[in-house]
């Protein structure tokens, strides 16, 4: 069921999307400004993997892992006034996120390895903006706010170090989908009437885990996000 709602979704928002956005070409050429956007992006991304176990005690222990990673972003829409104040659109994306080398813990006074964290990921978003650009070249700046669906997994290896058979842990929470809120901030330098430089940094809340391992852990809702990339009306 929630893979049917989640693509109903996701057809839902690119349908609505794409066609608002490629359906205002008339109108474009008759008012004779750029209203359409291109805006591809491409950055470093950081996510977290909370690695769950219980001390010699007992205790239930919380260690968490730096994800690092990449964020490819294409985004589509339309500017509403000729000022540029206001728009909105859809974006695509696509992210993986690993965590470097091996992390050795205890569990239960026995001694295990973590390796082989990797998550990968797309997603779809509708997006608004607001920006304040006063000239039509020189710096601004701007706020976004985005709502969508993102989908994928991953793979983690736990190993108990004494048992070169412990099994490989790999568990997809769910279908492997969760919706997907995000805020971020933008600053840029317009070149011209409709090209900028843009600069991009967002935080983003999964809140159903793409990657969980049964038995220690899984990662977190947030994702902080670099990108870079330019914005190109047409």
């Amino acid at each position: 069921m929630r893979t049917i709602t989640c693509w109903l979704a996701a057809g839902t928002l690119l349908l609505g999307m794409g066609g608002a956005v490629f359906a205002d070409d008339a109108a474009s050429e008759q008012d004779s400004w750029y209203k359409r956007i291109a805006s591809p992006s491409y950055g470093v991304s950081l996510a977290f993997y909370e690695l769950e176990f219980k001390d010699a005690a007992g205790n239930d222990r919380t260690d968490t892992l730096p994800m690092v990673g990449v964020d490819l972003r294409h985004f589509n829409g339309i500017d509403v006034p000729r000022s540029r104040f206001f728009y909105y659109g859809y974006e695509i994306g696509l992210t993986a996120h690993g965590y470097p080398g091996e992390y050795s813990f205890s569990h239960e006074n026995e001694d295990y390895t973590a390796s082989g964290i990797f998550a990968g990921s797309v997603l779809l978003m509708l997006k608004h903006g607001y920006r304040m650009q006063p000239f039509d070249t020189g710096p601004g700046i701007g706020v976004e706010l985005g709502m969508g669906i993102m989908g994928g997994g991953g793979n983690i290896r736990i190993t108990r170090d004494d048992d070169e058979h412990s099994s490989d842990l790999k568990d997809l929470q769910g279908e492997g989908f969760s919706p997907a809120l995000e805020l971020g901030v933008e600053g840029g330098w317009a070149t011209s009437d409709h090209y900028r430089l843009v600069a991009r940094l967002s935080l983003m809340i999964v809140p159903e885990p793409l990657l969980n391992d049964a038995n220690f852990g899984q990662q977190t809702p947030v994702r902080i996000t670099l990108r870079g990339g330019f914005t190109r009306n047409h």
